[in-house]
């Protein structure tokens, strides 16, 4: 809905000039963010945008039914900004005006002379000496002009077109008709695009992210990762003719600046300016892509997270959601731990036998230090028996000793 610059350093993200977020960090909420039904929402702006076009000599029923598609309009464009909102990036994006404002009715009050708004006489009359007034049009309120000055302007919310005489309109008339159209129609756009930017991270990102990044439960060389981006790339091919299911979304201008640190030290940082939400997102999925900065759906509670390199996992730090003194990881540890010893033998061996060692120790039949070696062992020796380096039987025989 909007043109925003970003500035990239390593993993660290920079909005206005200061360290917002990291690298896919916004995609994550998103991902795990709730969110209205944004297609329904889109099929009333499709549907409602023709309705709004104005014109000379307009049909009478054209005229009457305005102001009820403008209500629908901005019904679903409030429900947009409602979830917008609660995102983090929406406060280093947008301004308050911006984040809390009617944008349709905002508009379309830029023309006010096409707008009925009652009693003309009575209007100009309360414009100058009330400060309250109202009608079933619209109502009074204050705003700064250009020159400092306050001054009462009527702000209209019913929207009935006058009989507009297109044999009488001036120039002026007409140029304005032209703008208001085209800053309706650019208005729907950026709404429509918005809503497709985050329909193709729920649909198209959480596929790509679920079924080809993390197939195979590990960081993935680029040779791999392109087989399987090419072949996440010929799924999507035939469903192109829908606007969200492509995968790329938008442009960016490229450049570079030089920011200040939270240190006062001076950073040479990739600058993007951007013309949507979703050119943002998908240049900075793949900027994690590079550095093993990867979404990554958590085995465990579902939720997305973010696998910040080192040492890759299928398990997040939240508290599990089956027992709240453990995190998604430690369930996930013992989950692996426990699948491995009921279906791999070489596992099944060594719990045994550890199993036993421990309870010689128990009885002090062993030491400290006897247990202690003997555990390291036995993991250097589970180790080499999973690597094929010794042969099942003789790892059986050797580790219950």
């Amino acid at each position: 809905m909007f043109t925003f610059t970003a500035n990239f350093k390593d993993n660290d993200i920079y909005l206005e000039g200061k360290k917002a977020f990291v690298t896919n960090e916004v995609l994550i909420e998103i991902l795990n963010s709730k969110v209205p039904n944004l297609k329904g929402c889109r099929e009333t702006l499709v549907r409602e945008l023709p309705q709004l076009d104005l014109f000379g000599n307009m049909e009478i029923f054209r005229i009457e039914q305005y102001n009820s598609h403008v209500q629908k309009a901005q019904g679903a464009m409030r429900l947009i900004d409602q979830y917008f909102n609660q995102l983090s990036i929406a406060n280093h994006i947008a301004s308050s005006s911006e984040l809390h404002a009617e944008k349709l009715v905002d508009v379309l009050n830029t023309k006010p002379w096409i707008w009925e708004t009652g009693d003309t006489d009575e209007v100009e009359d309360e414009l100058l000496y009330s400060d309250d007034f109202s009608n079933e049009y619209g109502f009074n309120h204050y705003v700064d002009t250009y020159c400092g000055e306050d001054r009462h302007h009527f702000y209209i919310t019913k929207f009935e077109p006058w009989d507009l005489k297109e044999e009488l309109f001036n120039y002026e008339m007409s140029a304005d008709l032209e703008t208001l159209n085209t800053d309706i129609k650019n208005l729907f756009e950026r709404y429509i695009t918005f809503i497709d930017d985050i329909l193709r991270v729920k649909e198209v990102y959480v596929d790509f992210i679920d079924n080809y990044l993390n197939a195979e439960h590990k960081f993935l060389d680029n040779s791999v990762l392109a087989e399987h981006f090419t072949s996440f790339l010929k799924k999507y091919e035939s469903l192109k003719t829908t606007p969200y299911l492509n995968f790329t979304s938008g442009y960016g201008m490229f450049s570079h600046s030089v920011l200040t640190d939270e240190k006062g030290k001076s950073i040479l940082c990739k600058t993007y300016k951007f013309k949507s939400l979703g050119a943002f997102l998908y240049y900075d999925l793949f900027s994690g892509i590079e550095t093993n900065y990867l979404p990554k759906k958590c085995e465990n509670c579902g939720q997305y997270f973010l696998i910040q390199s080192g040492k890759y996992t299928d398990y997040c730090e939240r508290t599990a959601p089956q027992d709240n003194t453990k995190t998604c990881r430690e369930v996930g540890a013992r989950k692996r731990y426990d699948d491995k010893c009921k279906n791999d033998p070489v596992w099944q061996g060594y719990n045994r036998a550890y199993k036993a060692h421990y309870a010689r120790y128990m009885k002090k039949k062993m030491t400290v230090s006897e247990f202690e070696q003997w555990a390291s062992w036995a993991i250097q020796w589970r180790t080499k028996a999973e690597n094929d380096e010794i042969s099942l039987m003789e790892y059986l025989l050797e580790i219950k000793k």
